[in-house]
C-alpha cells in the first residue's frame, strides 16, 4: 500500500543497483541488460508508491551511477555521487548514523551490499530485508526518535 503524499513526512529509499554484466569484480561493471530493465522497474515503481523524491545519490560506482541516471531521467529528479556509499562502512559509520537522523527530505540511496544493509540496520535494527539487484526499500521517518519504519518494498527477484 502506497504511503500517503504528504510533503511534512520525510521519507529514505535504500536500493540496490541493478545486475551488473559478469566481467569479474571491478567497479567499472556496466548493467547487463537484465540490470537496464530492473532499473526502468525500480523507478516505475518508485514512482507508483507515491513518494516523492528529491534527490538521488549514487556511489559512483558505474552499475551504481547507470541504475542512477535510469532512475533520475525517469523520475525527473537530480542525482549526485556519495563516494560513502561505495566505502567501507565500519569507517563511514558515525557519518551514516548522522545523515539518517539529520535527514530533512525524502532522498534515494542506490549502492552496495553490505554497506546498504548496515544504513538499513541504522534506521531500525528490527527491519529485515534481502537487497537483490534493484530492489528497494522504502522507509518513513519518525521525527519523535529519529527511527525510521518500512512503508513500501520492491523485490526485483
Amino acid at each position: 500500500m502506497p504511503p500517503e503524499n504528504d510533503s511534512k513526512k520525510i521519507f529514505l529509499i535504500i536500493a540496490r543497483h541493478g545486475n551488473a554484466t559478469n566481467l569479474g569484480f571491478s567497479s567499472e561493471r556496466p548493467l547487463s541488460e537484465t540490470g537496464k530493465n530492473e532499473a526502468n522497474i525500480l523507478a516505475n515503481k518508485i514512482r507508483e508508491s507515491e513518494i516523492e523524491v528529491s534527490k538521488i545519490f549514487h556511489s559512483g560506482v558505474l552499475r551504481s551511477t547507470e541504475t542512477g541516471a535510469i532512475v533520475s531521467q525517469k523520475l525527473d529528479k537530480p542525482m549526485e555521487v556519495l563516494p560513502k556509499l561505495s566505502e567501507s562502512f565500519e569507517q563511514n559509520a558515525a557519518y551514516w548514523l548522522t545523515f539518517i537522523e539529520t535527514l530533512d527530505e525524502s532522498v534515494l540511496l542506490i549502492g552496495h551490499n553490505p554497506t546498504i544493509n548496515f544504513i538499513l540496520n541504522l534506521t531500525n535494527p528490527n527491519i529485515s530485508f534481502d537487497f537483490f539487484t534493484a530492489s528497494a526499500i522504502g522507509l518513513l521517518k519518525d521525527p519523535e526518535n529519529l527511527t525510521y519504519k518500512s512503508t513500501w518494498q520492491h523485490r526485483s527477484n
